[in-house]
């Protein structure tokens, strides 16, 4: 039989695409050819996310696209969707497979079947090896944790992913190391929770990770989001000390308004984040801080509005997620009111990203002129490359050469709230 044609299709966070790249890796493995998700393929994987009605509506979109793109094909729906909300993915009738999250070997299973391709689908037992194959070049995402057990009341992650559940740190420090040899330059440590990370095991904790991460060699460290209350003082002298650390910092906020953060079952108020990115800013140096904001959470007024946008604007972020509420199944607030109209909350969600995009070009501006090193991930179009700052800002320029997984310095002539473009400064090479 011919190798069959696969094509993933990932909606959400990074514990999603790592997800999907062990996916990735296991097909792989068993003679699958990947193609691009616009190609007609055999099989098609959409690996969803639930976090809004708009990314479950996105999930259902893809899957019908690629029925009509590819009648005869098979199509799976796994991941968040089909976790949360099963009902609803069941009366998708354009899938041909359901899984939920947790049980990667089930899809393998459920698509081999369908192909008529049974065998064992041991995908836990995929190594670093194998998913260095797969996903981007230069950055590798590495999952140390899933669950989460803070049942904010908007949010339908843990009904999604379970509770909080640590890989082993032995584990975690052979996959980092792995990564580095097959010839990553720069790893994400990323969970639903990362700071909860260790909390059911025995002498370990992020703190402890970042410290031994840090001796690993010359390459860059990054976190993919940690909620503020879990940003210990140990953590900080960690992140302090750490040589691979690259100073950006994603902290979810959501609310600058207290009233509003309590009704979402939030674990601190405003001038608690306030003081906690004042101290990780005296910690670390000029580090970047990016953070999410949720507009027209029920009952929010427009003084809780305006308190947001007071904060928001005091913190300097370099950049901004903005959600509008999106009132999920079988959690509280869905059933919290007053609600507020669609109307107002397309303006407050307007307003919001106009002040993140203010707020990003200010702070892109701050390179104006100025040489700073990048590592470059991937051609942007036939003469520009992309890669991105420590600090997270993406940055185009041109070139003719392959310099994919290469640090250069780029001399920075031009910004806007979107990144920044420059030349390779005089001297610099690929290193």
């Amino acid at each position: 039989m011919q190798e069959p044609t696969i094509a993933f299709y990932t909606l959400g966070c990074k514990v999603n695409q790592y997800d999907t790249t062990v996916l990735e890796a296991a097909f792989l493995d068993r003679g699958y050819r990947k193609v691009h998700h616009h190609d007609r393929a055999d099989v098609y994987v959409v690996n969803s996310c639930s976090v809004t009605a708009r990314s479950e509506a996105k999930a259902r979109q893809a899957v019908r696209r690629f029925r009509r793109l590819h009648p005869p094909a098979i199509i799976a729906l796994v991941g968040c969707y089909v976790q949360a909300n099963a009902q609803s993915a069941r009366e998708l009738d354009s899938a041909d497979i359901l899984v939920g999250t947790g049980t990667p070997h089930a899809v393998v299973e459920e698509v081999e079947r369908a192909l008529g391709r049974e065998g064992p689908a041991h995908v836990l037992s995929i190594s670093p090896e194998q998913m260095a194959r797969v996903g981007e070049r230069s950055r590798a995402q590495l999952k140390i944790q899933d669950g989460c057990d803070a049942f904010c009341t908007y949010c339908i992650v843990p009904l999604a992913r379970g509770p909080v559940r640590s890989r082993p740190f032995c584990q975690v420090v052979s996959h980092a190391r792995s990564l580095l040899e097959a010839g990553y330059r720069e790893i994400v440590i990323s969970g639903v929770r990362l700071g909860s990370y260790g909390r059911d095991l025995k002498d370990a904790d992020l703190a402890r990770l970042i410290a031994c991460l840090d001796d690993m060699g010359h390459y860059r460290l990054r976190l993919s989001s940690i909620e503020p209350e879990d940003v210990t003082t140990d953590l900080m002298d960690a992140l302090g000390r750490s040589r691979v650390f690259c100073h950006h910092l994603h902290l979810p906020l959501q609310s600058g308004s207290d009233r509003v953060l309590a009704r979402m079952g939030r674990r601190y108020r405003s001038e608690d984040y306030r003081l906690l990115v004042e101290q990780l800013r005296n910690a670390l140096g000029d580090v970047a801080v990016s953070t999410d904001v949720i507009v027209g959470f029920p009952g929010e007024t427009e003084e809780d509005f305006a308190d947001t946008c007071q904060l928001v604007r005091d913190m300097g972020f370099s950049r901004l997620h903005v959600f509008r509420f999106s009132p999920r199944p079988q959690t509280a607030a869905a059933h919290y009111d007053p609600k507020v109209p669609p109307g107002v909350q397309k303006e407050r969600s307007a307003h919001m990203l106009a002040l993140g995009a203010r707020l990003s070009e200010e702070y892109h501006h701050r390179y104006l002129g100025r040489t700073v090193e990048i590592l470059v991930e991937e051609p942007d179009s036939d003469s520009m490359l992309v890669g991105f700052t420590r600090d997270y800002v993406r940055v185009r320029f041109g070139g003719h050469h392959d310099l994919s997984n290469h640090l250069v310095d780029i001399k920075i002539n031009a910004v806007d709230a979107d990144g920044m473009w420059g030349e390779l400064a005089p001297g610099s090479g690929a290193r």
